[in-house]
C-alpha cells in the first residue's frame, strides 16, 4: 500500500509503534483508537488479550505527512503505526453479543465477582507493608501472618456454609424426622426418611464443594494467565543491568515466576476447609461414640492447625524465594490434603453409621437435648448450651481479628526500617495498609456470610421473623416459665448481632462521609499554578465527520463581539476565538467537574473511616455474641425483647442494601465488565500471594504480552522501516499505566534491556500512579522504584484535598529516569493530567516547577459537534498529547545519534503466547 511519506518516514512503512493500553473500564478498541467501529481490525490475539489497529482503508484516509499537525479524530502521521492492546477479556465475564444464554451467565458472573471481593482485598493487604528490599531470599513473619489470615477468611466462608447445610438444613429442618421447613424443595424434603447421621454426612459436602469450586477456578485462571515465564524464563539472573538486585519488587524474576506457590497455597486452603468440616463432624460424633469421637476430634484439630502452620510457611512473596529453575513438587501440601480429606471422609462415614437411629421417631424429647445420646451439635459450657458450629465460627472470627491487631503493629517494627515521621507520612494510613485491607475484607466477608446465613434461615423459617434466628441453642426460644414459644430455626447470634452493630456504624459513617463530600472546595491555587496548555490553532466551519457519522465543529476563528456565558447564542458549541474563550464560556461546567473530581480523590481517607467502622463492628459483635448465651431468665428475655426488633429491622435494611448493591453490580452498567472497577484497579494487579481464591492477576498475562509486542516490533524484519530506525512509544491510560509499568519491568529483565531502553518511551494520561499506587504499594510503584516525588495524604476536610501535598511536598528535581532505583528500560516519560479528571493525577509531582514529566491538559474537548468538559478519557484528542508524543520520539532519535547502534534485539517473534490465536484480517 502506498503511504504518504514526510520527514522521518521511510518508503517501506512506519517506523514508530504507538501502542495504547486502556484502563480498567475496558475502553473498546475503536474508542481508544478514536475511529468508527468498522474501521478497526484485529492485528493479533485472542478473546483474552488482543492487539487492534486501523484497517488499511481507514489508515489511508487519515494518514498525514510525518511533519504535519494532527487535529482531527483518528488522524496519524505516516511514520506512526498505531495499535491498542485490549486486556478487557481477562476481566470480562462474557464476550459482547453472546446471546441470551451468555447474558444470563454474565449476570451470574458479575455477582460472583462481588462475592470474591473479600479475598481480593485480603490479597492486596499482603503488598502494602514495608516489603523486604534485600536481594537474598528470606522467610517473612509479616507475610506469614497475612497468609494465615487468608486461611481464616476462607474458613469463615466454609464455616457459614457448614452452619447452613449441617445445622440448619440437615438437622433443624428435619427435627424428629419430620420436615419442619416447608420451603425445602421436594428432593431434599424426601430425606426426612433418612437417619440424621446420613443426612449430616451428605450435607458435609456443601462446605467442601464450595471451597473446592474456588480452588478449581483458581487453578483454571492460573493456566490461562500465568505466561510471564515465556519471556522472563529465558533470561538468566543478572543478565539485565540492575535486574534482581532487590531494588524493585517488579524487577525480581521471582515476582513473575510463581513456581506453583499460588497453587500450593490454594491446596492448603482446601485442606483447611476439609479439616474444619471434619472438626464439626467429629465434635458431634462423640455423642454416639465418646472414645472414638474425642480421638477423631483432636486428630481433626491437629490437622486444621497444621494447615495454618503450612500456610504460614508457604513462601509466596518474591523476596521469600529465589527465581525457580523448575516447578517444585508440592509433596507436603499434597500429603496434608490427603490426610485432611481422609479425616473428613472417615468422620462422615462414622457419623452416618454410628448415629443411625439417633433422633428417630420413637426417641423421646429428652434425646433432642442430650449430646450424650445423639448428634445434636450442642456443647455445654459453663451451664450454657452452645451450638458447636456457631462457637467455631466465632473463634475463627476472633482469631482473625487478633491477626488484624498484629498487622496493626507492623509499623512499630518498621520504625527501624522507616526512621522518622517524614518517611512514614508518605505511606497510606501511616503504614497500616495490611490492617486496613484485612479488616475491610473481614467485615465484608462477614456481611456476605450474614446475608447468606440469615437470608436462607429466614426463608426456611417460614412466618417467624429474623429475630427468632438469633439464638445459640437448639432447644428453641423459651419464655420465663419454660414453655415453648415456637418451633423455629436457630442461627448463631453472631450473624444477627453483626447486622445490627454494622448497620448502626454504617449510618454514622454515611453522615461523616456526606459531610466530607459536601465540604466546599477551592482548587484554584493548585490548578492555577500550572501553565495553560499550548494554544490550539483554530479552523472555521464544520470539521470532519465524527466516528458516529455526524459532522464535527472544531474551534473556529470568530471576529464578532465577545459572548457572555448565559446569553442567548452563547452555547459553548458556537465558534470561539481560542481555547481561553472556551475556558471562559465553560468556566461553570469546568468548576463543577473539578469539584466532582476532588471528591472522588478522597478514596484514602474514606477507606480509613470504613476500616475504623469495620473494626468497631467486628469487635463489638464478637463481645456481644459471646455474652448472649450465658444470659438466663429475665435477663435473657429482656435482651431478646430489645434485640429482636432491631434484628428484624437490620435484616430488612441489609436485605434492601444487598438487593440495591447486587442489582447495581449485576444489572447496571456494561454487562461485559466487572463491577466495582476502581476496587479491581487496586486489588487485582498483584499476584495472589496472600489469598489464592481472589480474582486472577490479569497483569500476569497482560504485561508479558505487551512486552512481547514491543520486542516483536523492534526486531521484525518483514515489514515497515529498517530495524535500526524502529521506535516504540508505549501509551497507557488510567489502570493501563500499572499494566504498562509491569510490562516495562519485565523488559528490564531481558538480556538486551539497554538496547530496548534507547528505542522505547513512555506516555501516560489520567493515571493514579503517585497518589494511590505509590502510597498503597510503595515497594511496587512508589518513589524509590519510579523516581517520582513522595506524595502526602489527601486532607478530608481541607478546601483542597491535595493542598498539603502541593505546598509541602518535595519540589521536583531532575528526571525520574536518573533515580537510583529506577529500572524501567525507557528513554523518556511524559504524563498528561487535568483538573477535571475524577481518576487522574500528576504522575511525578503536584507542583509544576521543574517538573520534567507532567503536562497540564485542556479541560474541554472541542473535536466533536458539541464542546464538552473533558474528564477521564480522550486525552489523545488534545494537542498536548501529540506534542508529548513527538517530543518523546525526537528525544529517542537525538539520543541514538550520539551512540553506536548495536545489533538487533533477539527475541521470539510471536507477539502473543503460543496458545493465543492470531489474525491479520
Amino acid at each position: 500500500m502506498e503511504q504518504q511519506v514526510g520527514t522521518g518516514a521511510t518508503a517501506a512503512g512506519p517506523r514508530i509503534l504507538e501502542l495504547r493500553v486502556h484502563g480498567v473500564h475496558n475502553t473498546k478498541p475503536f474508542e481508544l483508537l478514536d475511529l468508527p467501529k468498522e474501521d478497526v481490525r484485529l492485528a493479533a490475539g485472542d478473546a483474552l488479550g488482543s492487539f487492534w489497529e486501523a484497517s488499511p482503508e481507514a489508515r489511508a484516509a487519515r494518514v498525514r505527512a510525518s511533519d504535519a499537525d494532527v487535529d482531527d479524530r483518528g488522524e496519524q502521521t505516516a511514520d506512526v503505526h498505531r495499535e491498542m492492546y485490549s486486556w478487557g477479556g481477562m476481566v470480562r465475564t462474557t464476550p459482547p453479543d453472546s446471546g441470551l444464554g451468555g447474558k444470563f451467565l454474565a449476570v451470574l458472573a458479575r455477582a460472583g465477582w462481588a462475592l470474591l471481593l473479600p479475598f481480593s482485598l485480603a490479597n492486596a493487604g499482603m503488598w502494602t507493608w514495608q516489603l523486604s528490599s534485600g536481594a537474598r531470599p528470606r522467610w517473612s513473619f509479616r507475610s506469614a501472618v497475612i497468609r494465615v489470615f487468608g486461611v481464616l477468611l476462607t474458613l469463615l466462608m466454609a464455616g457459614t456454609a457448614a452452619i447452613v447445610a449441617l445445622d440448619v438444613v440437615a438437622m433443624q429442618c428435619f427435627a424428629d424426622d419430620v420436615v419442619r421447613c416447608e420451603a425445602l424443595p421436594g428432593p431434599i424434603a424426601a430425606m426426612a426418611a433418612w437417619s440424621p447421621g446420613v443426612r449430616v454426612a451428605l450435607f458435609s459436602l456443601v462446605p467442601v464443594l464450595a471451597v473446592g469450586g474456588l480452588w478449581w477456578l483458581s487453578s483454571l485462571s492460573r493456566l490461562r494467565y500465568d505466561v510471564a515465564d515465556r519471556i522472563v524464563g529465558s533470561a538468566q539472573p543478572g543478565s539485565a543491568p540492575g535486574a534482581d538486585d532487590g531494588t524493585s519488587q517488579l524487577t525480581r524474576r521471582a515476582y513473575w515466576l510463581r513456581n506453583g506457590a499460588t497453587g500450593r497455597l490454594a491446596m492448603t486452603h482446601f485442606s483447611a476447609a476439609t479439616a474444619l468440616t471434619a472438626v464439626l463432624l467429629t465434635a458431634t460424633w462423640s455423642g454416639a461414640d465418646p472414645t472414638a469421637g474425642v480421638a477423631g476430634f483432636w486428630v481433626s484439630v491437629v490437622l486444621l492447625a497444621a494447615t495454618l502452620v503450612t500456610a504460614a510457611g508457604t513462601r509466596t512473596m518474591p523476596f521469600e524465594r529465589s527465581a525457580p529453575k523448575r516447578p517444585a513438587r508440592p509433596i507436603w501440601h499434597g500429603t496434608l490434603l490427603a490426610l485432611c480429606v481422609l479425616a473428613w471422609l472417615a468422620s462422615a462415614v462414622m457419623v452416618a453409621t454410628l448415629t443411625r437411629g439417633c433422633m428417630s421417631g420413637d426417641a423421646d424429647a429428652s434425646a433432642v437435648e442430650s449430646p450424650d445420646t445423639c448428634w445434636s451439635g450442642i456443647a455445654v459450657v459453663g451451664g450454657a448450651e452452645l451450638a458447636i458450629s456457631g462457637v467455631t465460627v466465632l473463634m475463627i472470627l476472633a482469631l482473625a481479628v487478633v491477626l488484624v491487631g498484629i498487622m496493626a503493629c507492623f509499623p512499630v517494627r518498621a520504625r527501624a526500617e522507616l526512621p522518622g515521621q517524614s518517611q512514614r507520612r508518605y505511606r497510606a494510613w501511616h503504614g497500616l495498609g495490611p490492617a486496613v485491607f484485612s479488616v475491610c475484607s473481614l467485615a465484608l466477608g462477614l456481611i456476605w456470610s450474614s446475608l447468606i446465613a440469615v437470608g436462607i434461615g429466614d426463608w426456611l423459617n417460614g412466618a417467624a421473623g429474623a429475630s427468632s434466628l438469633a439464638t445459640e441453642t437448639t432447644d428453641r426460644i423459651r419464655s420465663v416459665d419454660g414453655a415453648d414459644l415456637a418451633v423455629d430455626l436457630d442461627l448463631p447470634a453472631l450473624y444477627s448481632v453483626f447486622g445490627v452493630v454494622a448497620l448502626a456504624l454504617l449510618a454514622v459513617g454515611i453522615v461523616v462521609a456526606v459531610i466530607a463530600v459536601l465540604r466546599p472546595r477551592d482548587l484554584e491555587d493548585r490548578i492555577g499554578a500550572w501553565p495553560e496548555p499550548t494554544e490550539r490553532p483554530v479552523v472555521p466551519g464544520p470539521g470532519p465527520v465524527s466516528p458516529s457519522g455526524v459532522p464535527t465543529m472544531a474551534v473556529a476563528e470568530y471576529s464578532g463581539p465577545a459572548l457572555e456565558s448565559g446569553a442567548p447564542g452563547a452555547d459553548p458549541m458556537r465558534p470561539a476565538p481560542d481555547s481561553a474563550a472556551y475556558s471562559s464560556f465553560m468556566a461553570h461546567r469546568i468548576g463543577k467537574a473539578r469539584l466532582a473530581a476532588a471528591r472522588t480523590h478522597l478514596v484514602e481517607p474514606l477507606a480509613w473511616m470504613l476500616a475504623i467502622g469495620s473494626a468497631l463492628a467486628l469487635v463489638g459483635s464478637i463481645v456481644v455474641a459471646a455474652a448472649l448465651p450465658f444470659q438466663t431468665g429475665k435477663a435473657a428475655t429482656a435482651t431478646f425483647d430489645a434485640f429482636g426488633p432491631l434484628s428484624d429491622v437490620a435484616l430488612i435494611a441489609w436485605g434492601l442494601i444487598a438487593v440495591a448493591v447486587m442489582g447495581g453490580l449485576v444489572l447496571g452498567g456494561d454487562k461485559t465488565v466487572r463491577p466495582l472497577g476502581i476496587v479491581w484497579d487496586v486489588t487485582c494487579f498483584m499476584p495472589r500471594t496472600g489469598h489464592p481464591f481472589g480474582p486472577p492477576c490479569f497483569v500476569e498475562r497482560a504485561a508479558p504480552e505487551i512486552a512481547s509486542r514491543i520486542l516483536w516490533w523492534l526486531d521484525d524484519a518483514t515489514q515497515g522501516a529498517p530495524r535500526e530506525d524502529r521506535r516504540v512509544v508505549l501509551v497507557a491510560h488510567s489502570m493501563g499505566a500499572v499494566v504498562a509499568t509491569c510490562a516495562l519491568s519485565i523488559l528490564s529483565l531481558h538480556p538486551e534491556a539497554q538496547r530496548v531502553r534507547d528505542r522505547l518511551a513512555f506516555l501516560t494520561f489520567g493515571v493514579q500512579l503517585r497518589p494511590w499506587f505509590g502510597r498503597f504499594f510503595p515497594e511496587l510503584l512508589g518513589p524509590d522504584t519510579l523516581g517520582i516525588t513522595p506524595c502526602r495524604r489527601p486532607r478530608t476536610f481541607s478546601a483542597d484535598p491535595w493542598g498539603d501535598d502541593f505546598t509541602s511536598a518535595a519540589a521536583p528535581s531532575g528526571s525520574p529516569l536518573d533515580a537510583p532505583g529506577f529500572r524501567l528500560p525507557i528513554s523518556g516519560w511524559q504524563s498528561l493530567w487535568r483538573g477535571t479528571d475524577i481518576l487522574g493525577f500528576p504522575a511525578y509531582s503536584n507542583r509544576p516547577g521543574e517538573n520534567p514529566v507532567d503536562l497540564n491538559t485542556e479541560e474541554f474537548d472541542t473535536t466533536g459537534y458539541f464542546a464538552a468538559v473533558a474528564t477521564h478519557g480522550e486525552y489523545f484528542r488534545s494537542p498536548v498529547y501529540q506534542q508529548a508524543l513527538r517530543r518523546l520520539v525526537d528525544g529517542m532519535d537525538a539520543g541514538l545519534t550520539k551512540a553506536e547502534t548495536t545489533g538487533p534485539v533477539t527475541t521470539p517473534s510471536p507477539p502473543v503466547p503460543a496458545s493465543a490465536g492470531q489474525s491479520t484480517a
